[in-house]
């Protein structure tokens, strides 16, 4: 017995004691177990939805900037004749 940790029979009887009290908690910790999953699934859905926002935001800006380029008059260099 003292190559598994146990002193004698009370001390076997106390770690007895402890895993039936173990024992009866483990479906509570199952479930919040799963429950702290389902949250950080949920979370990393909402945070791949904002990374997508944020790529839209970004192409829409990116397609405003390129349509005021177009509708701007291009600017002609003034050529500059001299006579000789």
């Amino acid at each position: 017995m003292k190559k598994e940790g146990v002193s004698g029979r009370k001390d076997l009887e106390k770690q007895f004691h402890t895993l039936g009290k173990m024992e009866t908690r483990v479906p509570a910790f199952k479930d919040q177990i799963q429950s702290q999953e389902k949250g950080l699934d949920l979370l990393g859905a909402i945070m791949k939805c904002v990374e997508q926002a944020g790529r839209d935001i970004q192409m829409d800006q990116d397609q405003q900037r390129q349509n005021r380029e177009q509708q701007k008059p291009k600017k002609r260099k003034q050529q500059w004749e001299f006579e000789r």
